[in-house]
């Protein structure tokens, strides 16, 4: 993956803010780096947004917040990827420990 960091395909529900607008999507993918919403609308490339989302790890009382960027279409059926914008340390932990979890988890799967 070019990106360096580990993905993974999962559906987590996450309210989107622009400006005085919500949107309450559901991922496609995760990294510590940022998020993809396959089924979405895209905004502009650029656009900065704001997201709220937590991750079923047993802290699902503890939110994620953090800002975002359009940096782009998912691909040619739309969709968008947003690139995380100043993730706190601890958020990033807590997603990176949470995608090292299921990958563990998925390579246990019989095949």
């Amino acid at each position: 993956d070019r990106r360096g960091f580990e993905r993974i395909f999962i559906d987590v529900p996450v309210e989107e803010r622009v400006g005085k607008s919500s949107f309450y999507r559901v991922s496609s993918d995760l990294s510590v780096l940022g998020v993809s919403f396959e089924r979405a609308f895209a905004h502009p490339k650029g656009t900065k947004v704001q997201l709220r989302f937590t991750l079923p790890d047993g802290n699902e009382d503890k939110l994620i917040r953090t800002y975002g960027k359009v940096i782009g279409p998912l691909g040619d059926g739309g969709g968008m990827r947003i690139q995380f914008v100043g993730l706190h340390a601890n958020h990033a932990k807590r997603i990176g420990r949470f995608i090292a979890a299921a990958l563990r988890r998925a390579k246990r799967q019989p095949k």
